[in-house]
């Protein structure tokens, strides 16, 4: 599904848990996840979030939105 995928953010303190296999279908495992300070260790035992390789902290405040080609943009609201 996102086999490609090397990193992403994800803005929010609380992770959402959902069935790894149905979502990213075993592609997080290269990716580099990007989530608020507050839910690093939240996600490191959450799936699907837990299956990514790196969770880093990422300071979300004056991000207005993250684009990724070919011309896809998540605007934060």
């Amino acid at each position: 599904m996102c086999e490609n995928l090397t990193s992403f953010y994800y803005d929010c303190e609380n992770p959402i848990e959902s069935d790894s296999e149905l979502v990213f279908d075993g592609s997080l495992e290269n990716a580099t996840l990007y989530v608020p300070a507050t839910a690093v260790e939240k996600c490191k035992v959450t799936a699907p979030w837990k299956h990514c390789q790196n969770i880093e902290a990422y300071d979300f405040s004056g991000v207005d939105s993250v684009s990724g080609a070919p011309a896809k943009t998540v605007t934060r609201r």
